[in-house]
Parts: C-alpha cells; sequence; structure tokens
C-alpha cells in the first residue's frame, strides 16, 4: 500500500530534481516512455531512451539534486539494476516503480512506488491483490 509520506517524498524528489532520467526494460519501458512525454510536456529537464547504452550515458551524468525514475515489474532486471547502482554511486535520487519492494532495485532505491501483483482466479481472471496475501493464496 501506498502512504502519503512516501508518495510525498517521491513528488518532492521529483519537483526539486535538477534532472531526471527514467528507465525500464520490455513493458516497463513503455510506461516509461508515456511518463517521459508527461513531464516533457511540464517543461521539466528529463531524458529517456529505449537503449539500453543511452540510458546508462545519461545516468553516468547525475550527481545530488537529480532523480532515477525506473520501472521494474519484478524488480530484478539486471540492466536496471546496474542503472541504480550507477545513480547511487552518483549521488543521484533512484526512486522505484515496482511489485515487489524487497527486491534488489527496491531494496537499492531510495524510495518505492509499489504496485499492485496480479494473480489469476480459478476462472483465469486477473485479480489485483496486496502483496501481504499474495503468499498465502499462492499456496491455495
Amino acid at each position: 500500500m501506498l502512504n502519503n509520506n512516501q508518495f510525498e517524498q517521491v513528488l518532492q524528489s521529483l519537483l526539486h530534481a535538477n534532472t531526471i532520467v527514467l528507465s525500464g526494460e520490455g513493458d516497463a519501458s513503455i510506461a516509461a516512455h508515456a511518463q517521459f512525454l508527461k513531464l516533457c510536456r511540464l517543461g521539466t529537464n528529463v531524458k529517456f531512451s529505449f537503449e539500453y547504452d543511452v540510458q546508462l550515458m545519461a545516468v553516468s551524468q547525475l550527481k545530488k539534486g537529480d532523480t532515477l525514475l525506473v520501472i521494474s515489474h519484478s524488480g530484478q532486471t539486471s540492466s536496471t539494476f546496474k542503472l541504480v547502482k550507477c545513480a547511487k554511486a552518483q549521488g543521484a535520487a533512484v526512486i522505484a516503480i515496482t511489485k515487489y519492494p524487497y527486491s534488489p532495485i527496491g531494496k537499492n532505491a531510495d524510495m518505492v512506488l509499489q504496485v499492485a501483483v496480479f494473480v489469476h482466479d480459478i476462472k483465469g481472471n486477473d485479480q489485483a491483490m496486496d502483496l501481504q496475501h499474495t503468499d498465502s493464496v499462492l499456496k491455495m
């Protein structure tokens, strides 16, 4: 569950960032690109690329006062994890949007926005679940 303090912390990081770099691989790159377009319309200094090498170059230029926002459904995407480690080494803030806040990416981010986990019910329909209840349902 997202609490107001987490949301406020993320919002302040984005509002006060000198530069924001967005990243995601696979399906997550589409969500990152959509956010990139929205931030561009607001006049934010934001960078995004579908190419990993370009993402790495952008992240390597981040410094204190900048923010990396990564989207990773699993929280384990190795290329995204490398970007997180690079941004942290440069002193930038890292925001992760993931299903799994205790994943490698989630644990290394400064701020985590947890999204819903979906499981299939007996009829094959997707059901959104709280992560705290996921283990008991999957054991059924």
